[in-house]
This record gives C-alpha cells, structure tokens and sequence, in this order.
C-alpha cells in the first residue's frame, strides 16, 4: 500500500497540470487516511470537476483543523448559500487575517458591494499588498468611478511599477474623462464598458487559491 505522501504527491502532478478527475483517485485515500493537505486538494478537484457536493465533507475537515486556504475557497461556495452567508464572511476574515491574499480580495468586494465601500477598500488594498494585485487593480476602479483621482493613481502605483497594462487602461480613460469638454460642473466617467471591455472590475467574481 502507498503512504500517504506518496498519493499525494502523485496527485499534484496531476493537479498541476489541471488533471482534477484523475488527481482524485490519489488524493482520496490519502485524504481519508488523514492527510490535511490531500483533503484540501480533494475538495479542490471536486469543485473544479463539477462534483462540489463531494468537496463538502473535505472542506469540512480543513475548516475544523483551520486550514485558511481550503476555507477562502469554501467560503466562495457556502457564500451562495441561503443561511450561510455569516460562515462564509467569519471564514474570508479569519482566512484574511492569517495573510491568505484572495480572502481579503474576495471579503474587500463583497463588503464594497454591499454599501461597507471604507471597509472593502482596506481589505482591497491588503490582498494588493500580499501579492494580489487584482486587489489595486479593484481599488483603483472603485477610486476611478468616486473620481477621486489622486487615491486612484495612488492604488495604480504598485500595478504602473510591475508594468500591468490594466494601469493604462485606467490612466488613459481617467486622461479622456478629464480632457473631455466639460458640459456642466460635473464631469462624469467614461463608462467601463469601455475601458475594461464589458468587466467592471469593482463587481469581479469569487478568487479561489
């Protein structure tokens, strides 16, 4: 009989190249012999295959041992529950908490969209400070649509300094809004249909790891 190590590691090279279904038989047996890892991976390969209702009892298993990683993604699931939202939002916290980048993003757009816009835009801002530059490419469409220009070119600076091309998509709508002849006293924003092409980047979806 393989360890437990061995399944899972064999499981990963599939799983890193996107082979879910087939990971499966690996990561099972190691899950259900108590590997934390192999379960998180499992719950993983469910969800990703379309078997979510299998991801279930593994997600349960990483939420019990603190597993913040499997929990960002469970998060994004029972988030669509009826019943389930306070779970979902006390699982991105505590996932947030512990440095985990896309709970922040994903609690930060939640909050915005539900009105706590100074709440969202600081865990925004965090999950852009742990690597998640989705996060200043967000915070910046929230300050862009405010017009609040000089927080946007603030947020833009670290995504300008990694050469992202979503900055210049910004900049140059925020250069046409401004250059635009102005009408009345109030100079309204190009529409993001336009810059972003169709995404409105402040009503972005779930980020899983």
């Amino acid at each position: 009989m393989e360890s437990q190590e061995n399944l899972f590691d064999a499981g990963m090279l599939l799983y890193e190249d996107s082979q879910y279904s087939e990971a499966i038989d690996f990561f099972k047996p190691a899950a259900d012999a108590g590997h934390l890892l192999a379960a998180e991976k499992l719950a993983n390969c469910y969800n990703r295959s379309g078997s979510v209702e299998l991801a279930i009892p593994y997600w349960e298993i990483c939420r019990k041992a603190n597993n913040h990683s499997a929990n960002t993604n469970y998060a994004g699931y029972l988030k669509e529950l009826p019943g389930s939202q306070d779970l979902a939002m006390q699982l991105w916290r505590d996932a947030a908490d512990a440095g985990i980048p896309q709970a922040a993003f994903n609690l930060g757009v939640w909050l915005k969209n539900l009105g706590q816009v100074e709440e969202g835009k600081v865990l925004l801002q965090k999950s852009g400070e742990l690597g998640y530059t989705d996060g200043y490419f967000v915070l910046a469409g929230i300050y862009y649509r405010a017009q609040e220009w000089d927080a946007m070119k603030e947020a833009l600076k670290p995504l300008i300094a990694l050469a992202d091309p979503r900055a210049q998509q910004i900049l140059a709508a925020y250069q046409e809004t401004i250059d635009r002849p102005q009408t009345s006293h109030i100079t309204r924003p190009r529409q993001y249909g336009n810059v972003f092409r169709g995404e409105d980047p402040t009503n972005t979806g779930i980020s899983s790891v």
